[in-house]
């Protein structure tokens, strides 16, 4: 290559690169606000961060990448427990299950707890590009076609989010109040399984079970799609 050549191949290639850098820096700058919700970044957000903070959260969980990973990571658990189950948590953290890792209670005052899930309510509905994946054990487990796992995955986070696992097991994990439903799906059939969520009495006058009148349609038929695929 002549001298002339490769000056002119290295001047291109900078002024290319350079504006290539350029557009990039301004669109990331564009992008951002609209990604992270800065706009929904108020003083309870901030306050739930320096809860996380105070109590050193990422000792031990991951948050938008940042943290240790013993135990699971929290970018997207406000969007998978909800508001319900991350409050009943977050003032007692022990588990009904023997066998799961134990979370300290750090014993949050309810002021606390509320700014905590403001803060996670704001991570979790930052754009992250899908991550971190969502699981498809679910799918793996019933063998449900992939079609079916999105309900599937659905129902699971119902599931989770009313706190069934109190009650309930599923494979040996959860209380031992109700039913052992690792099987459910074999024993039931959905119409029935839809019945006793609806209205627990109707179907056995004896139960402990308490309705769930809050749960929409198409929640309660999730759920039924979750439990029919354990077998």
């Amino acid at each position: 290559m002549e001298k002339k050549t490769a000056r002119n191949f290295f001047i291109w290639g900078t002024v290319i690169c350079t504006a290539i850098f350029i557009w990039l820096t301004i669109d990331t700058h564009k992008t951002i606000p609209e990604r992270t919700n800065t706009d929904k970044l108020t003083d309870e957000v901030v306050a739930g961060k320096r809860v996380w903070h105070k109590y050193n959260c990422n000792g031990c969980h991951t948050i938008l990448g940042i943290g240790v990973y013993y135990s699971p990571d929290v970018t997207k658990v406000y969007s998978k427990r909800g508001d319900i189950w991350l409050k009943e948590y977050l003032k007692n953290p022990e588990s009904p299950d023997p066998k799961r890792r134990k979370m300290p209670n750090q014993n949050l005052s309810a002021d606390e707890i509320t700014k905590a899930i403001a803060f996670l309510q704001w991570v979790s509905e930052i754009d992250t590009n899908d991550w971190p994946p969502t699981p498809i054990t679910v799918a793996k487990v019933t063998g449900a076609p992939l079609e079916e796992t999105a309900m599937i995955l659905k129902g699971k986070t119902v599931y989770t989010q009313n706190r069934c696992d109190l009650c309930h097991r599923i494979g040996g994990q959860g209380g031992v109040i109700g039913p052992d439903l690792s099987k459910v799906g074999t024993a039931k059939v959905p119409q029935w399984l839809s019945q006793i969520i609806k209205n627990p009495i109707s179907v056995n006058p004896n139960t402990q079970m308490p309705a769930y009148p809050h749960l929409a349609d198409d929640e309660v038929q999730a759920l039924v799609s979750f439990l029919s695929g354990l077998k």
